[in-house]
């Protein structure tokens, strides 16, 4: 449901695939490069290979053509030549994968608001987008049986309005 792996850049594009002990299609993945300061890239099966969000960063959501271009059904993910914090040549990386269903994600209707989601129960993680309404108060489903212990929301068109909100139930 979740592996970790590190890996040395080479600036070639191909196949990443997971180092650790088992191995699944990658849904939600976090990369770092440890030798520069680049920021940490968040991608997802969701918003396609190319969209990063960045977690250090109150950026708009960007495409890089050269950075994840596809994830894998099986094991991991395909990175291009990915300069900037993907695949620079002798640079050390850190992956973190996480499996939710392997699709693109299905509508839940769960709350006030209408969301695309991917789900994994038995790891109690989901993750998805949705379109806000402007409306205080508006709910978003998650798609997980059970309630939440943590989640965060970024919006993904616009610097000034909001950075990264994360929000603990209770």
């Amino acid at each position: 449901h979740f592996q970790v792996n590190t890996r040395t850049g080479d600036a070639s594009a191909g196949a990443v695939a997971q180092t650790g002990n088992s191995q699944f299609g990658t849904d939600f993945l976090v990369i770092k490069n440890r030798d520069q300061a680049d920021e940490w890239k968040n991608l997802n099966r969701i918003r396609t290979a190319t969209k990063e969000l960045n977690w250090d960063s109150q950026a708009v959501e960007s495409t890089d053509a050269n950075g994840v271009t596809a994830f894998s059904a099986s094991d991991g993910y395909t990175v291009g030549t990915g300069a900037g914090g993907y695949n620079d040549t002798g640079e050390s990386f850190i992956d973190y994968h996480w499996k939710a269903d392997g699709t693109t994600g299905a509508s839940n209707t769960d709350g006030t608001i209408t969301s695309t989601v991917s789900t994994n129960d038995t790891a109690g993680f989901s993750y998805g987008k949705y379109t806000g309404n402007g409306t205080d108060g508006a709910t978003v489903g998650h798609g997980n049986v059970g309630t939440p212990t943590f989640g965060y929301v970024k919006r993904v068109d616009n610097t000034t309005t909001r950075s990264w909100l994360a929000k603990f139930p209770g």
